[in-house]
């Protein structure tokens, strides 16, 4: 037993790139070597900017030790700490880890060891719960961490500026090694009251994680956010040569357009959104993964529009040009209000496929589908665009007299910057109005312009008069026989 012992040293090596002094006092120490104890009381260690005290209980140390006792580590500046160790530390917040405290009851029992009734402030965050290794031998981590409000992307490395020219984005650069994923073993939970990462803002987040030789999964994943929420069920498979991800999703009323200005400012879609996503993909980064995506999804956007696109305007405009006029002036700003926009698609290779799209548009009823390359962002959707009658909504003549046509319009372009090219209607409309004209000059409409008369009207109303023509050609054709044959019999 030793009263007020004090250990000075001096520690040089590879493990330091310069000599580092460290000292260490004590109110008591009591060690039993054939007990196996040691008890080291009311301990101050001060070594390179660290200043930590505490108790110290030990047994059993030739077979599984086990440790316990309080631990306080006063705030120190970790970014000072890994420069006096020679460790590159970059991060986008040049602040972000200069204060930093801890306190906690350190467990050690056999092969695990745990830092237990834990409290650290990271800067401006608070962490409580409990994180070690339930697993010494394999380096399993576990832990039950609570973090009261953090904004990760101030601890993310600087983000490089893009390079004119260069494909893909740093966002498509991040490498997933199967090795690396196969030796990370973890089982724990998170919970964060306030999170911010790439942008994104969330709250009252939930994830849960178990890895275990390249088998990874995070479920729960859950968090409310921009007014709505979220839930997840993500796995990667590393046990082959090329990881594999796989991702089942849910969003339920989220302001898209608070959601997308952070991380996708020029998609032009804003709105409500709820819906779905089950995708999987492989390859050694983000990008091959996006590239090779295939799964389905299920989209709908309530109260929102679509920017640089009135397919009203486009609409008017393809009639007109139809009828060899000018089209109309256009509106300021130019985009296509919605009730709703809704639909499925499926997945292949990055390549989306809309197989069902439904949107109520002022004026319009719009069904359609195509295609969307996530790849290289093309676009190529056609839609069909009934002209429907709405309460206290006007229509021109030439609109109204139009009620049921479906107006064909062709959007191109990329996911940034859609476009519709009104020529590309103009034939099968020209086609349409031919039919509803000759319909006209049979009488087959009513004898006003405006009546309501819809296109499928005219469709019907055509048929119907190609069928009663058959049936008289039909008839005649009878008749002639008749008469041909009853002629020959009264030469016979």
């Amino acid at each position: 037993s030793l009263s007020k012992p004090a250990l000075a040293l001096n520690v040089s090596g590879d493990i330091v790139p310069a000599p580092v002094d460290a000292r260490m006092t004590a109110s008591a120490l009591t060690v039993a070597p054939t007990a196996q104890t040691l008890s080291l009381a009311g301990y101050e260690l001060d070594a390179m900017g660290l200043k930590a005290r505490g108790s110290l209980d030990a047994s059993n140390w030739s077979d599984a030790l086990s440790a316990s006792g309080p631990l306080t580590v006063d705030q120190f500046s970790l970014r000072d700490l890994m420069a006096k160790l020679d460790i590159p530390l970059e991060t986008a917040d040049r602040d972000a880890m200069s204060r930093v405290s801890l306190k906690g009851e350190v467990a050690m029992n056999g092969n695990t060891a745990s830092l237990r009734d834990m409290t650290v402030k990271l800067d401006d965050t608070t962490i409580t719960g409990r994180a070690g290794m339930s697993d010494l031998a394999n380096g399993v981590l576990d832990f039950n961490l609570n973090i009261d409000a953090i904004n990760a992307d101030g601890y993310l490395a600087p983000t490089a500026a893009p390079v004119e020219g260069e494909q893909g984005s740093a966002a498509d650069a991040v490498v997933l090694d199967s090795e690396t994923l196969r030796a990370f073993n973890a089982n724990g939970a998170v919970n964060i009251g306030k999170f911010t990462f790439s942008g994104i803002e969330s709250s009252n987040v939930q994830i849960g994680l178990k890895a275990d030789g390249g088998n990874i999964r995070v479920n729960p994943s859950k968090a409310n956010l921009y007014g709505g929420t979220y839930s997840g069920d993500i796995r990667i498979d590393a046990s082959g040569a090329r990881p594999t991800l796989s991702l089942n999703e849910t969003v339920s009323g989220i302001d898209f357009n608070a959601f997308a200005a952070t991380v996708m400012p020029d998609v032009p879609v804003h709105g409500i959104l709820s819906g779905n996503v089950l995708m999987n993909g492989s390859g050694a980064t983000t990008g091959e993964i996006k590239s090779t995506l295939n799964g389905t999804t299920r989209f709908d956007f309530s109260d929102g529009y679509i920017d640089n696109i009135d397919l009203w305007h486009s609409v008017q405009s393809i009639l007109a040009l139809a009828d060899k006029e000018a089209p109309p002036a256009g509106t300021t700003p130019r985009r296509t209000e919605f009730e709703q926009l809704k639909g499925s698609a499926r997945v292949v290779d990055g390549v989306v496929t809309i197989e069902e799209m439904i949107a109520s548009v002022e004026h319009l009823d719009v069904t359609g589908g195509g295609v969307v390359n996530l790849n290289d962002s093309a676009v190529d959707v056609e839609v069909q665009a009934k002209i429907v009658e709405e309460e206290g909504k006007e229509l021109l003549p030439r609109e109204r007299n139009l009620l049921g046509f479906k107006v064909p319009v062709f959007v191109g372009g990329t996911i940034e910057a859609p476009s519709i090219s009104p020529t590309k209607s103009v034939t099968s409309v020209v086609a349409q109005l031919a039919k509803r004209k000759l319909a006209g000059r049979l009488g087959l409409l009513g004898d006003e312009e405006g009546d309501g008369t819809t296109q499928g009207d005219v469709d019907d109303a055509v048929e119907q008069k190609k069928e009663e023509l058959k049936d008289k050609v039909d008839e005649k054709a009878k008749d002639l026989l008749k008469d041909i044959f009853g002629r020959k019999k009264d030469r016979d």
